[in-house]
């Protein structure tokens, strides 16, 4: 069994061969989370640390800029799997969905992240 990278700097995997035990299972996840949590963190910290964004908007200004440079580069990698697409390598429509999928529960989570931090701002505001 093989676990590999599908494509470019997408978590997206694919497991070659049989099942996995737990431990391997738990540790492929943990990574992919990981590396998920380094990749969508990266442009918020940069941003906020940077002198370009010290005066401009607020905090959830700059976190909603940084989720958003996030979902750009995942919907150019995929407008760029879609492209390659084709008769000869039907394998790669899965490779598609993958990231599809993938894409849709990033820009769910985004949406979910800057509503509610959005609500959260305003409760504290009807509180004092």
């Amino acid at each position: 069994m093989s676990v590999t990278q599908i494509s470019g700097n997408s978590p997206v995997i694919q497991i070659n061969g049989g099942g996995m035990d737990r431990a391997t299972a738990s540790e492929v996840v943990r990574n992919a989370l990981n590396n998920f949590q380094n990749e969508a963190t990266e442009p918020l910290v940069s941003l906020l640390t940077s002198s370009a964004g010290k005066g401009k908007g607020g905090w959830l200004e700059a976190l909603a800029k940084a989720l958003g440079d996030k979902l750009n580069q995942a919907a150019n990698d995929l407008q760029s799997s879609a492209e390659s697409v084709n008769a000869k390598s039907p394998g790669d429509t899965t490779e598609l969905s993958a990231q599809a999928q993938e894409f849709a529960q990033l820009m769910d989570a985004v949406n979910n992240i800057i509503k509610t931090m959005g609500q959260a701002m305003d409760t504290m505001v009807q509180k004092q």
